[in-house]
């Protein structure tokens, strides 16, 4: 079928030719999009919420003018200068609050909505990582080595993963700690993730701060 056309390439099954006008596609928000029930793999559409096309991939939508995977990157240099709890606790990194904190971040697909908490925009496929290190983290002894743990957490109430978790044993209080991980799972749009560190300092919150990280990538 051939519009503009009366010689359509036999390899076309739709073929539009002009000079003059321009194909558009279903024009629509990114709600709007996310609420198609089942799209077809292949099926394009103008998102009027990020100004570029997306095509449907089968699994998640994709933005056609990304050039790179989405990303987001959170670090934070404390340098001894900040306590931290280290209260046999859950508590969220304390990175994402200040605005310098944010190295870098797709907007369309990740909001930070404070200290350790992110907001994924689309469904899909996500990688994070995570890490932190103190300066004075008490190893206790070999019969009683401290507890560790990076945890992340789906929508507030769900742990949904670990970073890293175990015992650390250090002979003296003064030296340098720290853990850091990875773990990957599937997100649905609007999902709201904490990362969260569990430090078993005798109950105390007194423990140097020396950085913390987190990065994010939309991998399908």
């Amino acid at each position: 079928m051939g519009i503009g056309t009366t010689s359509p390439d036999d390899g076309s099954a739709f073929e539009i030719e002009s000079t003059t006008a321009a194909f558009v596609p279903p024009r629509m928000n990114n709600a709007q999009m996310l609420a198609i029930p089942t799209p077809l793999k292949g099926a394009t559409i103008f998102n009027i919420t990020t100004n570029t096309i997306f095509v449907f991939n089968g699994t998640t939508w994709k933005n056609q003018l990304r050039a790179t995977l989405s990303s987001l990157t959170l670090y934070r240099d404390f340098s001894g200068s900040e306590t931290i709890k280290g209260n046999s606790t859950f508590n969220n990194f304390i990175i994402g609050a200040a605005a310098s904190e944010i190295k870098s971040i797709d907007t369309d697909v990740f909001e930070v909505m404070g200290d350790g908490k992110i907001k994924v925009k689309v469904d899909g496929v996500y990688q994070f990582s995570a890490g932190l290190s103190v300066q004075n983290f008490d190893g206790g002894t070999s019969g009683s080595a401290r507890k560790f743990i990076i945890a992340i957490f789906r929508n507030t109430t769900l742990r949904y993963g670990y970073f890293s978790r175990g015992f650390a044993y250090i002979p003296s209080a003064s030296e340098y700690w720290g853990t850091s991980g990875v773990f990957q799972a599937a997100f649905s749009a609007n999902d709201i993730i904490d990362v969260q560190y569990y430090l078993d300092n005798s109950g105390a919150a007194n423990l140097k701060a020396d950085f913390m990280n987190i990065g994010v990538v939309l991998v399908q």
